[in-house]
């Protein structure tokens, strides 16, 4: 699902006070809308011109919400205050939009996904059998399947933010947030439905998923996981090799 990034440009003179719209800054639920962007311009007695740059999120973190007129409000003087926010680096402002951009459509693409497959989940049980996590992308989207081999059935793995608040989806490759999300809904599958300890997360996100390139399709076995679960643990590099991702087909780890 495609998101356009929106930034507000506003001009403002010493002994002003900046005032932007809740709306534009939160969405229905209160939390930063990640695609908005704020930025600001002023100039001094010299004709010297600052510009600031604040996120969402930090529009939240730091102006004033006027409740009654659903504004946040902010008074930017001579001190040194917000001199973090102010002539930012460009590289450093199109990082900031470039991320924000590409969460907001990790979430949306996630919201959508969910919605498509809302009356498949239920509790995060796995209902027996043995079951592979298919690892894969679709439309740009990182989605992950259980599949039985018993069967060959395969539905969405259950997202559960019951157990890791996160608003964004499944991933790998790294050791983030996402693949922590992903290890604690695939754990607590395989654990049929039950909580995985912290230190499991932090094994399979350690050993496994921070192993795998996140570009690639992958398939993973329940035996692998329980063999590091156990403490036998691969090297990156012995799993890098003898689980090598293809372009045209999935790869089993086993």
């Amino acid at each position: 699902m495609f998101v356009l990034g929106i930034v507000q440009s506003k001009f403002f003179t010493a002994g002003t006070t900046l005032n932007i719209k809740k709306d534009y800054v939160l969405n229905k639920r209160g939390e930063p809308i990640k695609q908005f962007f704020l930025m600001c311009h002023t100039m001094d007695e010299q004709e010297n011109v600052s510009n600031y740059f604040f996120t969402a999120n930090e529009i939240k973190e730091i102006f004033t919400l006027d409740e009654e007129k659903d504004v946040f409000k902010l008074f930017i003087g001579k001190g040194k205050k917000y001199g973090k926010y102010k002539d930012r680096p460009a590289k450093d402002v199109l990082d900031e939009i470039e991320s924000g951009i590409k969460a907001a459509e990790e979430q949306k693409n996630t919201e959508y996904v969910s919605r498509l497959f809302f009356y498949y989940f239920e509790a995060g049980r796995n209902y027996g059998g043995r079951h592979f996590y298919l690892l894969r992308h679709v439309e740009g989207l990182a989605v992950v399947l259980t599949e039985n081999s018993e069967n060959g059935s395969t539905e969405l793995l259950e997202p559960r933010r019951d157990l890791f608040e996160n608003f964004g989806g499944f991933t790998w490759g790294y050791e983030g947030t996402g693949p922590h999300f992903l290890a604690y809904s695939l754990l607590a599958h395989m654990k049929d439905g039950q909580a995985p300890t912290w230190g499991e997360v932090n094994t399979i996100v350690d050993w496994i998923l921070s192993a795998l390139v996140s570009e690639q399709n992958w398939d993973i076995s329940p035996e692998i996981i329980q063999t590091h679960l156990k403490g036998k643990m691969l090297t990156q590099g012995h799993l890098r090799s003898i689980c090598k991702a293809s372009e045209t087909e999935s790869t089993r780890l086993h």
